[in-house]
């Protein structure tokens, strides 16, 4: 796959770590559900779900599907405050605040850490908090540099694609290819990734039609702060591992149907889910009312960032330890840095 450039360290044993570089692509592929605030449910997300809030509302169901993709054995990771009313699904749960939740994981022995204080009932495997300030509990949070996604999603915005202009307000095209005027980056192939641009306000009504391939990728450019998406489907589910919604400039979106594809809306409120998702959700603040994340793990290949424009990983402190295995641990970046062309 193609990969811009924030990275992250991967502790891979308690003996050594790897550096890899992980983006935006990694991010869709791996959770399900992103959030930099607040993530309200009374529904289901059928993969993994970090929330870099405040896990609130009634119930949700999470990490369940009979296949995830590779990935941390955490399928639930909230930086802040738990006080959803049940958390239901299978994996491990890393909760960094208090958690006053009812508990009901299943699937083999799972454990739930905490870094404040769990009151609630826990039905399947235990519970341990009070582990605040461990570097052992610390170290396995997912430390994702939002400030460096809401910079990719603005230089998507700014490539060079089509204007999208619909001659049928009830016939939507988003089609592969479908004469743009293509953008040539560092290390990314006109050929398969095309760029559409439209507006928030062209995506209340008439149905989402569209031509990808599996060898191919469309990233769609969305302008405008607020709206409402209302697309009919018109087309297979299949589609949505290649399509990136891109609402650069959004801050609130009301879904009133299906979207197919994964969404990247760094900055804005996401409410509905009318129809559900098909595809993972990047966003500030996520309302999970009436519909579910189903999991279409993001396939599709994201131009690079020019080399002029790198972000560079932050080395880590020598002491901090080194410990589990898989994704545990993951730290993107926290800051910018130019490196030399």
């Amino acid at each position: 796959m193609l990969r811009h450039t924030i990275t992250m360290t991967l502790f891979l044993t308690a003996s050594f770590a790897q550096a890899g570089t992980v983006d935006v692509e990694d991010i869709l592929s791996t959770y399900n559900g992103v959030t930099s605030g607040d993530f309200n449910s009374s529904q289901e997300v059928e993969g993994r779900l970090f929330v870099g809030g405040n896990l609130t509302g009634t119930q949700i169901q999470t990490g369940f599907v009979s296949q995830l993709p590779a990935g941390p054995d955490q399928n639930v990771v909230v930086l802040g405050d738990t006080t959803i009313g049940k958390i239901s699904g299978r994996g491990d749960l890393l909760i960094g605040g208090d958690a006053n939740t009812n508990i009901e994981q299943s699937g083999g022995t799972l454990t739930t850490l905490v870094g404040g204080t769990f009151s609630g009932l826990d039905n399947f495997g235990s519970v341990t908090d009070g582990l605040a300030g461990d570097p052992t509990f610390d170290s396995q949070f997912p430390q994702i540099d939002f400030d460096g996604i809401i910079a990719y999603s603005a230089y998507l915005s700014g490539l060079t694609g089509e204007d999208l202009v619909f001659n049928d307000p009830n016939q939507k095209r988003f089609d592969a290819l479908n004469n743009a005027v293509q953008s040539e980056g560092e290390n990314w192939d006109a050929a398969s990734v095309t760029i559409l641009n439209t507006s928030i306000d062209q995506l209340s009504g008439g149905t989402f039609l569209t031509d990808v391939s599996m060898t191919e990728t469309i990233i769609v450019n969305v302008s405008g702060t607020s709206g409402t998406y209302s697309l009919n489907a018109g087309v297979s589910k299949d589609v949505s591992q290649r399509i990136l919604w891109n609402f650069y400039e959004a801050e609130t979106v009301q879904l009133n149907s299906a979207i197919f594809g994964s969404v990247l809306a760094p900055n804005a409120t996401l409410s509905g889910f009318t129809g559900s998702a098909e595809g993972s959700i990047l966003a500030e603040i996520i309302n999970l009312q009436n519909g579910e994340l189903h999991s279409m793990p993001f396939e599709g290949d994201l131009p690079d960032i020019p080399s002029t424009e790198i972000v560079t990983s932050v080395p880590l402190p020598a002491g901090l330890p080194l410990l589990l295995t898989g994704f545990a641990g993951l730290v993107l970046a926290r800051r910018w840095a130019k490196r030399a062309v």
